[in-house]
């Protein structure tokens, strides 16, 4: 039997396991905190979980009234917040389902426009989300 220590790619990483989700009456919640001077938009995760799982639910709060996301490639979440399709937040959303909560995911930040009417991305990056299991 060899005593030779496995190389990295034979440890698999796994993040803490976490086996209680967080329901609709205690969800994830991400903040939106937009600079008034600036316009940049800052994304916080409370709590900060690692991965979602089976049961969590997730909510967005911001201090912009006009706040809204897009995720870009992947989405965790069904209708409202497909892939491509604008998810309003406004000042908070209401609590939404993780439906698939496999891989990593990763929105843009940005606000409906009142003049158009049509989505427009804040600088500052977006957010990433949690990956999944």
């Amino acid at each position: 039997m060899s005593t030779a220590a496995k190389s990295r790619e034979d440890i698999p990483c796994k993040a803490p396991d976490r086996t209680v989700p967080h329901g609709k009456d205690d969800p994830i919640v991400f903040h939106i905190e937009v600079d008034p001077d600036n316009h940049t938009a800052v994304s916080s995760l409370t709590p900060a979980v690692v991965m979602f799982i089976r049961g969590d639910y997730v909510k967005w709060t911001s201090n912009s009234a006009f706040s809204a996301i897009v995720y870009t490639e992947y989405s965790p979440f069904d209708a409202p917040a497909k892939v491509g399709e604008v998810f309003f937040v406004g000042k908070a959303s209401n609590a939404l389902p993780v439906e698939r909560p496999h891989g990593s995911s990763h929105a843009d930040c940005g606000y409906i426009d009142k003049k158009t009417g049509k989505f427009e991305k804040w600088p500052g990056g977006g957010m990433d989300g949690p990956g999944g299991y």
